[in-house]
């Protein structure tokens, strides 16, 4: 998974410290945007870390989780988020993980960049014209 690291596979500090950065920057991203998070990690793997198309958005998801859980927390704690309607689309966001899972698998790389990248502009879109 991603590129090869040394002659025999050994990362050094460097790539640790790409990643801790990498990690660190998309946390705060999650903890701002919610998804952004993930995005950031997204184009990451794939332009940084050379990870395959599948195994960048899979690792983001991974990856991004930690940073829900607490941000969550967070906003929890502080009275910022509605539990009754996280908990109500809660049903809905993990049976759309599961799917999203599944099918990962049988998109083509090219299909899933091309799905990922129309989403992102309709959402910038989005953003831009009904705020």
């Amino acid at each position: 998974m991603g590129k090869e690291q040394g002659n025999r596979g050994e990362k050094r500090f460097k790539d640790y410290a790409v990643e801790i950065l990498c990690g660190t920057v998309s946390g705060a991203f999650g903890g701002f945007f919610g998804a952004g998070g993930g995005v950031f990690v997204v184009i990451l793997y794939k332009r940084v870390m050379k990870f395959s198309v599948r195994e960048a958005h899979a690792s983001a998801v991974a990856t991004m989780l930690p940073a829900a859980i607490i941000s969550s927390a967070v906003y929890i704690i502080n009275g910022a988020a509605d539990i009754s309607l996280s908990v109500r689309t809660s049903v809905g966001s993990l049976t759309g993980g599961i799917f999203a899972g599944f099918i990962l698998r049988r998109i083509k790389g090219k299909a899933i960049s091309r799905i990922f990248g129309g989403i992102m502009i309709v959402t910038g879109v989005w953003l831009f014209i009904w705020r």
